[in-house]
């Protein structure tokens, strides 16, 4: 029962803190950038050099789709496994971040589309995995994609 007040105060205070606004609307609802001037493949090449070299670890790759992980700082891996423990009483032993690129050709350059996930592992091997909606984390990952395209144009 106990547990029960202490959701209903989280969700309370969380209702009631004010709601950071996304830096951009986007049509996907997603982080986006287009990025003229280079072809899908140089796109994708920049992408897979960019991350790789930041530490992040390849998961999944083809031409118009790339997946990375990294795996959660622990201060926000604590944090997620407390509002697990809370919501759903089962708690990961392992989170990582996710992060899909999406690659589509345009009249005006490659649109990139990034979607942010959180993967945890539960203790019996499953694997569960959720979109981040948080704002803020996509107006951080928003300036990711800003400082990439940066980084495109002034290659070209």
């Amino acid at each position: 029962m106990k547990y029960a007040y202490l959701v209903i105060l989280l969700i309370l205070l969380q209702s009631c803190a004010p709601q950071v606004k996304r830096i951009v609307a986007t049509d996907s609802g997603s982080p986006e950038i287009i990025i003229s001037n280079f072809t899908v493949k140089e796109t994708h090449d920049l992408i897979v050099n960019v991350f790789l070299s930041g530490g992040a670890r390849l998961e999944s790759d083809n031409e118009v789709n790339i997946i990375f992980s990294k795996e959660m700082e622990e201060g926000r891996a604590a944090g997620n496994r407390f509002r697990d423990s809370l919501v759903s009483g089962e708690k990961g032993n392992l989170y990582r971040d996710e992060i899909s690129f999406f690659l589509l050709k345009t009249l005006n350059g490659v649109k990139v589309i990034a979607r942010l996930s959180i993967v945890k592992q539960l203790k019996n091997g499953q694997i569960s995995r959720y979109e981040e909606t948080d704002n803020e984390e996509n107006n951080e990952f928003q300036n990711v994609l800003y400082e990439l395209k940066k980084t495109a144009e002034s290659k070209k």
